[in-house]
């Protein structure tokens, strides 16, 4: 008798260890059915054609961020791009125009201005916004502002030169696109899907109805660039955008220039960018004046 309860419990416990592995089989196999089905859309398509779509690069040609041109010598793009370093070859200095960041046409940065708003040691990212100044006329059209905010359920197509693998630097670069739908407007920012990820905050995100039209500017997402994505709307914010734009043409007509005007609480403390850091794609220590801040780069 107590053999075949021997017997018998070895054949349950053989049972139940190969129902889970059959149970385990086939969740794998609809997990994977499953992302067949789904689209990739984290790395969107190739949008050579997005000619304002602008990558802004370090003082070492490597990208720091995406952006887009919304005036002859005026960049719009994410505040939290530009860190408060002295070493200035931390910081974009050209603009490149093209479809690839190893092969496009630079255009030197002589400046920026960071929205008043902009307050990086309240990890909020409120007002992710900045307008980079141009040392000359690009080779591009600007593209124009919205002056509405799209509403949940339109879709927006993102663009930018980041990551088509979250894991793997050596994917950014190229500049592409993916169209999503507005999840949600809150705070004064879209959500979004997946779509955008490392290198591609400060891109654009335009009006699939009017793509000529820029809505919002990337500027935060979850790490690992999976689930939604949140981006800065540009109608709210057309005052700071259409006085930085005028302020670069009269620089360009060689009228006042952007002068360094730190913010009174000065620069972020080592530790507040490495929190912030761990916020956004491509948090690298952000000004942290919450009145307007500009810099003239030598």
């Amino acid at each position: 008798m107590k053999r075949r309860g021997v017997a018998a419990s070895r054949r349950r416990g053989l049972a139940s260890r190969l129902g889970v592995a059959v149970a385990a089989a086939l969740f794998a196999v609809a997990a994977t059915a499953r992302a067949e089905l789904a689209p990739r859309i984290l790395g969107g398509a190739p949008a050579p054609d997005v000619a304002a779509a602008v990558a802004l690069r370090d003082g070492a040609g490597r990208l720091a961020c995406s952006g887009v041109l919304v005036g002859p010598r005026a960049v719009l793009a994410a505040a939290h791009c530009f860190p408060p370093v002295d070493d200035a070859s931390l910081l974009p200095r050209d603009a490149c125009f093209g479809a690839d960041v190893r092969s496009c046409r630079p255009v030197g940065v002589s400046g920026y201005v960071l929205h008043p708003g902009w307050d990086a040691l309240a990890f909020t990212f409120d007002d992710d916004l900045a307008v980079v100044f141009l040392e000359d006329d690009a080779p591009a059209r600007p593209a124009s502002l919205a002056e509405a905010s799209p509403s949940a359920g339109d879709e927006i197509d993102v663009v930018g030169y980041g990551r088509t693998d979250p894991s793997s630097t050596r994917s950014a670069g190229e500049k592409r696109s993916v169209r999503l739908p507005v999840l949600a407007i809150e705070r004064g920012r879209i959500l979004h899907g997946e779509g955008a990820c490392r290198g591609d905050s400060g891109g654009p995100l335009f009006d699939a109805r009017r793509p000529a039209s820029v809505v919002a500017i990337t500027s935060s997402g979850p790490a690992g660039c999976v689930d939604a994505g949140r981006a800065t709307l540009v109608a709210p914010n057309r005052a700071f955008i259409d006085a930085a734009v005028a302020e670069s043409e009269v620089s360009a007509a060689g009228g006042p220039s952007c002068a360094l005007a730190r913010g009174s609480r000065g620069d972020g403390s080592l530790v507040a960018v490495v929190l912030a850091a761990l916020l956004a794609w491509r948090l690298r220590g952000a000004h942290p004046s919450g009145g307007r801040a500009s810099r003239r780069l030598p």
